[in-house]
């Protein structure tokens, strides 16, 4: 499967094939690292005895801190560059582990939850720039495809695993399973930056370099979120789902007399983005970027809706395998529209890579936040109906004022 989707990479004198390669298996040990952070987390704050409407307030900082370090990377970085975004994530992501099983206040714990906010950031913009410049357009919802995959491949593993790691409060071994995948995915990060030496990006256009100040950046945020304002709901809520999920379900499976289910609820809900990521580029093809991901979008919010319905564990399983494999297919779906939308106007790029970015942090605050709530004022089950129900509004209202083409409405005038 994976050799047939590099092979539809267009490989002219720069086979682009082993870029690909590296960084897909970076993401995969990458994100076990981040696999195992998403699932000990809220079982370190649960250990403290906070409810679930702290919990997920606590979870929730990540993202605000990661909120505020969007606004801030233009300033920071002035030019665009995925080999300085994937090393500083790799230096804070060398500290993040110790600090979180260390943290034994709200403080600390908000400090841990700033460090996860940054890093995830920094692997988001990282793999756009990427993307954006060492990919074709026609070849940019497949690169993101594959990610998915090795991703979900990480999502389904990484579970299990800590699962056998960690005996009663032996979760030690989790922390030793995570460094060991960062160290991994730094080596293959170190291989691609080795690798685009000697293959160049696909454009060579340099962007003139600009002013940056606060308010310039400000005015640009506004006026390109204008614009593409539906493509950023969708990113919302497709992260308002995923921070929910992730915050209530290793929870739910402890909590809800699962037993031989609990393994099953967490990979029905990792396991659609390694089905469908080989086919990505060829539903949008068809369909259109912006169009798959919308009624994908609507359709597994319709789903989800149902959960609280579901009479059995099994049951449950299969409704979040459903919601879920089309929400896999919304997500890379979604995100080859903002690399379109660099191609377009590249001199923006650090801001429409940054309004992504602060879509998904909004979304990692919204979510927790949520699901603490509902289900400590109802039930899990309840709290995830209720974010389905909320998912079918928000589709049927994008789904009603997208444009055909979106026209990014920024001139030299605004810098």
């Amino acid at each position: 499967m994976f050799r047939h989707m590099l092979a539809k990479f267009n490989v002219d004198k720069n086979n682009r094939r082993p870029l690909m390669y590296s960084l897909a298996l970076m993401v995969l040990f990458f994100t076990m690292f981040d696999a195992t952070m998403l699932y000990m987390t809220p079982l370190l704050l649960s250990e403290h005895n906070f409810s679930k409407t702290i919990l997920g307030l606590i979870i929730a900082s990540s993202s605000f801190c990661g909120a505020i370090f969007d606004f801030l990377m233009c300033k920071l970085f002035k030019r665009a560059n995925f080999r300085r975004f994937f090393m500083l994530m790799f230096i804070v992501c060398a500290f993040y582990p110790f600090v979180l099983w260390g943290a034994n206040s709200v403080l600390f714990f908000v400090f841990a939850m700033a460090l996860w906010g940054i890093y995830f950031d920094l692997l988001g913009v990282g793999t756009f720039d990427f993307i954006g410049k060492y990919v074709e357009k026609r070849d940019s919802a497949t690169s993101f495809g594959l990610l998915q995959i090795f991703r979900a491949i990480a999502f389904v593993l990484t579970p299990i695993a800590i699962g056998i790691l960690i005996d009663g409060t032996q979760n030690i071994y989790a922390i030793y399973f995570s460094l060991v995948a960062l160290v991994m995915a730094f080596i293959f990060f170190m291989q691609l930056v080795l690798q685009t030496r000697k293959v160049g990006p696909i454009s060579q256009e340099k962007i003139a370099k600009r002013r940056h100040n606060l308010l310039i950046e400000w005015h640009l945020w506004r006026k390109l979120s204008k614009s593409i304002l539906p493509v950023l709901l969708v990113t919302l809520y497709i992260f308002v789902i995923e921070s929910a999920f992730w915050t209530l379900a290793p929870i739910f499976t402890q909590s809800a007399g699962f037993e031989q289910y609990g393994g099953l609820f967490l990979t029905a809900y990792t396991l659609p983005a390694l089905l469908v990521g080989a086919r990505i580029g060829q539903i949008t093809k068809r369909f259109g970027k912006k169009r798959t991901a919308m009624y994908a979008m609507l359709i597994g919010s319709l789903v989800l809706s149902s959960f609280a319905l579901m009479p059995s564990e099994l049951l449950f399983c299969l409704t979040i395998f459903i919601a879920s494999f089309f929400i896999a297919i919304a997500l890379p779906s979604i995100n080859s529209v903002y690399t379109d939308f660099i191609e377009e106007k590249p001199i923006v790029e650090n801001e429409i890579e940054s309004l992504e970015d602060f879509s998904f942090n909004l979304g990692y605050v919204i979510g927790p936040i949520m699901a603490g709530l509902l289900s400590d004022l109802f039930s899990i089950p309840l709290a995830f109906s209720f974010l389905g129900a909320l998912g079918v509004i928000i589709s049927l209202i994008i789904i009603s004022i997208v444009p055909k083409h979106i026209n990014l409405k920024v001139g030299k005038k605004d810098f």
